[in-house]
């Protein structure tokens, strides 16, 4: 576990958690939302992400659902 955050280019915290039994993630998602000063929540449970980035040290690959 790192001793410090992980901050973004705007000052914001990256929080990342592992582990959880989400057993309702739209009410989940919609309910960290309503914190202040969450910029955003990475379950995509109300809209679902249709890529995804791969990087790797030849590049990055796309993938699309």
């Amino acid at each position: 576990t790192p001793s410090q955050p992980f901050v973004t280019d705007n000052g914001g915290w990256i929080l990342d958690v592992a582990g959880l039994k989400i057993t309702n993630p739209l009410e989940l998602e919609a309910q960290i939302n309503q914190i202040a000063g969450v910029i955003t929540v990475g379950l995509f449970a109300k809209e679902k992400a249709d890529i995804l980035l791969v990087s790797n040290a030849s590049g990055v690959s796309r993938l699309t659902f």
